[in-house]
């Protein structure tokens, strides 16, 4: 699963343990330490400055915050208590909105809130950026992601400080020349999480396998997607060693390999995730089936399925024989629809191609929905029809319905602006239905909050959601 996210089933963030009362208590015990300035706009209290920062881009609140030490600790507050405190990390400062677009990459530096980072990618890695997170980053750091990364000692003994606070490492497409354990994690006290997948080995390090049979006391979640070269027996000895580890997660070949090593060592998790690379595979459903033996004899309670390839309506609805699914990450054809799945609670989609309607109707349960791309008919699919959803995030959203000829989309969604108003309506027409928010990007939540003055109404809440997140949300 992602760096980012809650749980298995990313349904919020997993390592965000300040509550919003704290945070505002440090902030304000910050405060009486600096000297009040005789602007006008410095005698405001911190509440009401935070009402004037909701009306602010990110890019617009950073610059506020390089204006004095007192505007620096609330907006830094109000940054910690209102955004992903997440970053990608470059030679010289932190980056947010960070992405591609016809080949170029976009972003803006976030340095004045470098202390308040939770989450942390390293690209490409650098010495510079290893020194400028070692130098900037503070105890608030605890996830970090290192993404195609040459890994040596040098950089590690630049950043053994933070990594004694971290509790979750990726470690992903990265060459190492350092030993897993004696190199790395044995400066990770507190791990919780860890991925690694699809690394290389310098030569000498071939044989270093000593880091799987070590006990990790606070390991909870395991990811070893894409790493063919574990052994049998090496998988046998690690879960021995570590019956903490209630989330795994794989590829569909590596549990059919070891399927018998986790059969005979009568392994329990919470939570197992498969990731299937080809779901035409003639073996999907004898894995399928073998997975509902795993549900049957107790070795693990809810089940998440990612997809990296297009689902057509045949194989989605083969999803309706498995137990317990939990959550799915799916690809699908135009006009496709899941299948009744009354466990289901996650739905992450990469097109936004499914129809929304007929798809809500057969999940009961279901509570959060994250496209990648979808329509506002999609939205007022999920408002009108699902009574349990509670968050609904949206990377690109348009205006024009799929399926409806007739569907008015500027009704709901028109010149970068929603209608809560009418959203709010729609939603009170479902009895006993629970207030959802609906996370959008920034330039639609500032359109909106200009509008209308309004975010939040009765039953329906406009968030934002950074866009350096999605490639987190939508990994396989």
């Amino acid at each position: 699963m992602n760096l980012f996210g809650k749980g298995v089933g990313m349904s919020g963030k997993l390592f965000r343990s300040r509550s919003e009362t704290e945070g505002m208590s440090r902030t304000s015990s910050q405060i009486s330490k600096i000297k009040m300035n005789t602007s006008p706009i410095l005698k405001l209290n911190v509440n009401s400055l935070n009402k004037l920062f909701d009306w602010l881009t990110l890019k617009e609140l950073h610059a506020l915050a390089q204006t004095c030490q007192r505007f620096k600790v609330i907006c830094g507050a109000y940054y910690l208590l209102n955004y992903t405190p997440s970053a990608v990390c470059i030679d010289d400062g932190i980056v947010a909105h960070r992405h591609q677009s016809r080949g170029v990459t976009y972003g803006y530096q976030l340095n004045i809130f470098c202390q308040y980072i939770e989450k942390m990618i390293i690209p490409s890695g650098s010495q510079n950026q290893f020194r400028y997170a070692e130098m900037n980053c503070g105890k608030a750091l605890t996830a970090i992601r290192f993404d195609g990364v040459v890994m040596t000692e040098s950089k590690i003994k630049c950043i053994k400080r933070l990594l004694a606070n971290v509790e979750a490492v990726e470690i992903v497409d990265c060459k190492m020349f350092i030993y897993i354990y004696e190199g790395f994690l044995k400066y990770c006290h507190k791990l919780k999480r860890l991925k690694i997948r699809n690394i290389q080995f310098n030569t000498f390090l071939n044989k270093d396998k000593d880091w799987l049979l070590r006990k990790f006391p606070t390991l909870e979640h395991l990811d070893f997607t894409k790493c063919s070269s574990i052994k049998r027996s090496e998988l046998e000895v690690l879960f021995k060693q570590n019956p903490n580890i209630r989330t795994f997660e794989l590829d569909m070949d590596q549990f059919w390999e070891n399927k018998m090593v986790f059969l005979e060592a009568c392994i329990m998790w919470n939570d197992l995730i498969i990731h299937f690379q080809d779901a035409k595979n003639p073996m999907t459903s004898t894995i399928y089936s073998l997975l509902n033996t795993f549900f049957n004899r107790g070795h693990f309670k809810r089940l998440h399925l990612r997809y990296s390839e297009v689902l057509k309506q045949p194989f989605i609805d083969q999803i309706a024989s498995l137990y317990a699914v939990d959550t799915i990450h799916m690809k699908e054809e135009a006009g496709s629809w899941l299948p009744s799945l009354i466990n289901l609670r996650e739905l992450y989609t990469f097109c936004g191609k499914l129809n929304m309607e007929k798809t809500v109707s057969n999940l009961a349960n279901l509570e959060k929905v994250v496209f990648w791309e979808a329509n506002v008919e999609d939205v007022l699919a999920i408002v009108r029809n699902s009574m349990r959803i509670r968050e609904i995030k949206i990377r690109t959203l348009n205006e024009k319905g799929r399926f409806s000829p007739n569907f008015n989309g500027k009704n709901f969604f028109n010149q970068n602006q929603l209608n809560l108003t009418a959203l709010n309506e729609e939603r009170k027409k479902i009895l006993g239905a629970r207030k959802v928010s609906i996370f959008v990007n920034e330039d639609i939540f500032i359109a909106t909050k200009w509008t209308t003055g309004e975010t939040v109404h009765s039953l329906i809440e406009l968030k934002r959601v950074m866009m350096h997140e999605w490639n987190d949300l939508f990994q396989t």
